[in-house]
């Protein structure tokens, strides 16, 4: 049976090549592997699992049904190229964070079940990725009365750019010669920037907004919930620093059993240290450290506060996008 093609528009970033070389990596067989990116890189071969595929520009790629198609080009980018393609017969998943009502995108199911149907999807950001998942894992999503976040997002959040920011201010720094920002309004070398994204009329920035929203789709909607996202001066790895009210009582012992079902988390919490960013880079789990409950005075509920770390890139795009790619193999 025919299989379903892969197609990767930005194939060269961050992400596009976080998404192959995991793909690289998988028991199972792709579909026909399509490759697209800027200009600088047209008509450059990438060797994949022995073949070498030309990189092309997006209006040369061969968009025929069935196809999933990704996304993983600066948002700009995406916001432009997006239309065209939304009236091919693709299912295309944007990775670039673009918004979802004004896009017509719906947020991307976990799996597909082999049903393969066209439609534009939004990943989820990777806060929203890592809280909602943990929620899950833990079953606890109808049992929430408050969620207080505290994300620390790493520059490679804002793609290449703002990695190249990091380390040229980080070099600029060491040299002793003057640091102009470009990216980033401020300085972000040796420096934490309490503002990802840019900032709403109600207080909270378009980013933390998203957030919200992204647990609210998945039925994470207490009635006290705040998210506060900072940009921190790390290259990879989204920490998240997470406190829950519940309205039932909760044991470590049972929490932790229920974690360790999930294939996505890997439980730290024996460990000396807390998962950090730098020990999380090159894995797709989900980190979990600094597990700790208290009861309420009301002995009813519990207050659940932990830290949870990812490779934002790895594990919080490239891994999910891949668990839907395979999901719909079964049925081509």
């Amino acid at each position: 049976m025919e299989k379903i093609s892969l197609i990767v528009v930005g194939a060269t970033g961050i992400v596009g090549q976080e998404i192959l070389s995991l793909l690289a990596s998988e028991p199972f067989e792709c579909g026909d592997l399509q490759l697209s990116a800027s200009d600088d890189s047209v008509g450059e071969f990438y060797n994949f699992n022995g073949k070498e595929l030309e990189v092309v520009a997006p209006d040369k790629l061969n968009l025929v049904s069935p196809a999933l198609l990704l996304l993983c080009t600066p948002r700009d980018v995406s916001e432009k190229l997006l239309p065209s393609l939304q009236t091919k017969n693709l299912m295309i998943v944007d990775c670039s964070g673009l918004e979802r009502e004004a896009n017509k995108l719906a947020l991307m199911p976990e799996a597909l079940s082999g049903d393969f149907k066209p439609a534009s999807y939004s990943l989820r950001s990777t806060a929203g990725f890592m809280i909602s998942s943990f929620l899950s894992a833990l079953e606890l999503s109808d049992d929430i009365c408050s969620l207080v976040a505290t994300t620390h997002e790493p520059v490679s959040g804002a793609g290449r750019a703002g990695l190249d920011e990091l380390w040229n201010q980080t070099r600029a720094i060491f040299s002793q010669t003057p640091i102009e920002p470009e990216y980033f309004p401020e300085q972000i070398a040796f420096n934490l920037l309490s503002q990802v994204d840019v900032m709403r009329d109600d207080g909270a920035t378009a980013y933390e907004f998203r957030v919200a929203q992204e647990l609210a789709a998945v039925r994470v909607a207490p009635v006290r919930v705040s998210i506060t996202a900072l940009r921190v001066p790390t290259m990879y790895g989204c920490g998240i620093s997470l406190t829950i009210e519940t309205s039932k009582k909760l044991a470590v012992e049972d929490l932790s059993k229920k974690i360790s079902k999930s294939a996505r988390f890997s439980l730290d919490q024996e460990a000396e240290q807390p998962p950090s960013s730098m020990s999380v880079i090159g894995d797709d789990q989900i980190h979990l450290g600094r597990l700790r409950v208290q009861a309420l005075p009301n002995q009813q509920g519990t207050l659940l506060s932990c830290w949870l770390v990812a490779d934002n890139i790895k594990a919080c795009i490239a891994r999910p996008v891949l668990d839907l790619y395979r999901s719909l193999m079964p049925v081509i």
